[in-house]
């Protein structure tokens, strides 16, 4: 009895799956353009230069709209000259999973993060001139797991860890002289 299957017609070219992570990088208003080519896929971001408020209500826009739960990595710490973020600027951002804030930042206003909902860990070490971290900052940031905050903080606004329920522990340095109620 003969074998009368067949191979199919493979040709022997092999198709590559299409990649689950892009890397963008550049300045500010070169990764919020990309952003919007590329939203069904999860991102590392690099931004470089010097922002603008305004700029980066318009990053925290962008990555709102990426979609079927891709989420980025944000690093920012080759942004120069931004000492402070507007309240909110990156509240209700779903798209943000890591950030990396540059070490300029000397204060983390209200609101900063509050209902960042994919947002999983956040290192504030290396920010060695932050004193204080605002009202409500990482409040409903109900995925973070991880903090890591800088020896130079002094003050913790209120509730600004409140219902992040995957967080477990966090360490205040000593340096820590008033937790707002």
């Amino acid at each position: 009895q003969s074998d009368s299957s067949s191979s199919g017609g493979d040709s022997g070219t092999t198709i590559q799956p299409e990649p689950t992570t892009k890397t963008l990088s550049g300045s500010i208003d070169e990764v919020t353009s990309q952003i919007a080519s590329n939203t069904d896929v999860d991102l590392e971001i690099t931004v470089t230069g010097s922002v603008t408020a305004a700029q980066i209500t318009d990053l925290s826009n962008a990555l709102n709209n990426l979609k079927n739960d891709h989420t980025a990595k944000v690093d920012m710490s080759a942004v120069t000259g931004l000492t402070q973020f507007s309240d909110n600027a990156f509240s209700y951002c779903e798209g943000i999973s890591e950030i990396i804030l540059p070490n300029t930042i000397t204060t983390i206003g209200e609101s900063l993060f509050m209902c960042c909902a994919n947002l999983k860990t956040i290192d504030l070490s290396l920010l060695t001139s932050l004193s204080s971290l605002g009202d409500y900052c990482f409040s409903t940031c109900t995925e973070l797991t991880s903090i890591t905050l800088p020896n130079s903080l002094t003050t913790l606004g209120e509730e600004c860890f409140s219902m992040c329920e995957a967080l477990t522990g966090i360490s205040i340095p000593a340096s820590v002289t008033t937790i707002e109620k």
